[in-house]
């Protein structure tokens, strides 16, 4: 395993591994595979005071046959979430060309707020397939009401910190529904927020389902309260690390919900553990 996907303990270390990443990264599908194996650092500029639905990311979320978005994510209370959707471009990408007195936004920045602007499309002409696609990781209301939000990572802050122009043209495309961040905002949010958790990551299968991709370590998770084994598809290899950390899988693969301390039926079966 190399050092872009082995597991960092250490917050400095894995600090110093991500900047290491940014400089030796074939492409974004490298940087998205570190983000997987340290979850911790995936970026969620949108968050509820409820947190994480699910304390789960959704990798590779389709928009119909047209897009592919990088992560998504649900945040909020069960009768009105937020669905986030992110892209990630390559952190070498520059954000702006021209010279001090002629600056543009530049091409492939184009491109990527261009993709945004497809997303937005897409969804306004599709929201109730969306809907159906996500329903079962909604939780306990069967109509929430649903808002989208955008969120496009691209370059470094070093284009922007010597130009308060530059900084403040940037700070114009971010808007009520779409967040530009830098990879250093990426890094800048992992440093300073209360709470690092690891997060279950989800891969869609067909129209309505998921399977866990990857469990990470001490994965702290309401999903299996709500979900079952027809919504979720949970292979060998996840379940034993489930296993391992205390969930009783069993009971829910027989269709029980884990309700208690999200790990378990109730509390006789949290002794009988």
């Amino acid at each position: 395993m190399n050092q872009n996907t082995k597991k960092i303990k250490s917050t400095s270390e894995l600090k110093q591994a991500f900047l290491d990443m940014l400089d030796t990264h074939k492409d974004e599908n490298d940087i998205q595979r570190f983000l997987e194996a340290h979850t911790e650092m995936i970026p969620l500029p949108v968050m509820d005071y409820c947190g994480l639905t699910g304390n789960a990311i959704i990798s590779k979320f389709k928009l119909g046959n047209e897009f592919v978005t990088d992560f998504a994510y649900l945040t909020g209370r069960s009768y009105y979430q937020t669905f986030v959707l992110i892209e990630l471009e390559d952190s070498r990408k520059k954000i702006f060309t021209g010279n001090k007195r002629n600056i543009h936004f530049s091409k492939d920045f184009n491109h990527a707020v261009d993709q945004i602007t497809s997303w937005k499309a897409y969804v306004e002409c599709n929201k109730e397939k969306i809907l159906y696609q996500i329903a079962k990781l909604l939780g306990k209301s069967p109509s929430p009401i649903i808002r989208f939000m955008y969120v496009l990572v691209i370059g470094r802050r070093s284009e922007t910190q010597n130009s308060g122009y530059k900084a403040a043209m940037l700070a114009q495309k971010n808007t009520s529904d779409t967040i530009i961040w830098t990879y250093d905002s990426v890094l800048s949010n992992f440093e300073h927020q209360d709470i690092s958790e690891s997060k279950l990551i989800l891969s869609p299968v067909g129209d309505q389902r998921f399977k866990i991709k990857s469990v990470p370590e001490d994965i702290s998770t309401t999903i299996f309260g709500w979900t079952s084994p027809e919504d979720i598809i949970i292979e060998q290899p996840q379940i034993e690390q489930l296993k391992q950390q205390g969930y009783n899988i069993d009971a829910w693969l027989r269709g029980k919900k884990l309700l208690y301390l999200d790990k378990f039926i109730n509390q006789d079966d949290w002794k009988d553990l």
